[in-house]
């Protein structure tokens, strides 16, 4: 856990994913945790790289959503990856806390998260003296959850989303972040939210 928290985002989701089980493990939960170790047995080398910027770098966010990966609760899983210039500089692989009742709702609530840990860093920033003076740009690969975010009045089936994430309709507002679209192959939050298949994951 100390490890994926600080140094390696790769194994995020999976540590995160066998921790439910501390409880009562099993044997196949000892099997994966055992994988785990031999993965970063086999990659001393892997980790976060941060390069000295030519120019003042910018805060980069992405984010991503599985939509009821949790077949336990049916919950959905948010995932998001914040860059500073070159380097990853937070991210996080965690259950939703509601029953997201669609794929928008998942990827909105995602959104939302994120949103909070960029407005936390653009504050963070501007204390050091790297003031971010444009929108973080954040990305998404969910246009639903992307028009929600742009258009207030996009609401007929999101009703029933809780108040707390519009939050993120406030800073896209006040300028704090813009939200854009990225394809899923290019989505870097991809690997907080799900298993992928081995090129994908390398």
């Amino acid at each position: 856990m100390f490890i994926s928290l600080l140094t390696r985002p790769d194994i995020t989701y999976a540590v995160n994913h066998a921790t439910k089980f501390c409880e009562n493990p099993r044997s196949m939960h000892w099997t994966a945790v055992k994988r785990i170790l031999r993965y970063l047995q086999g990659t001393p080398d892997y980790g976060l790289i941060y390069r000295r910027p030519s120019i003042t770098p910018q805060l980069t966010g992405f984010c991503d959503a599985d939509y009821g990966g949790d077949i336990d609760t049916r919950r959905s899983r948010s995932g998001y990856v914040l860059q500073f210039g070159s380097g990853i500089i937070a991210w996080s692989s965690q259950s939703q806390k509601c029953t997201a009742q669609s794929t928008t709702e998942a990827e909105y609530i995602a959104a939302c998260m994120a949103t909070k840990e960029a407005v936390w860093l653009r504050r963070l920033l501007d204390n050091i003296g790297y003031p971010q003076t444009s929108p973080t740009p954040l990305f998404g690969d969910n246009q639903s959850a992307i028009r929600l975010v742009k258009n207030p009045r996009y609401h007929k089936r999101t009703k029933h989303i809780d108040i707390q994430y519009y939050f993120i309709r406030e800073k896209f507002e006040n300028d704090d972040i813009d939200i854009s679209y990225i394809s899923s192959d290019q989505q870097i939050a991809d690997i907080m939210t799900k298993p992928l298949p081995r090129d994908k994951f390398e």
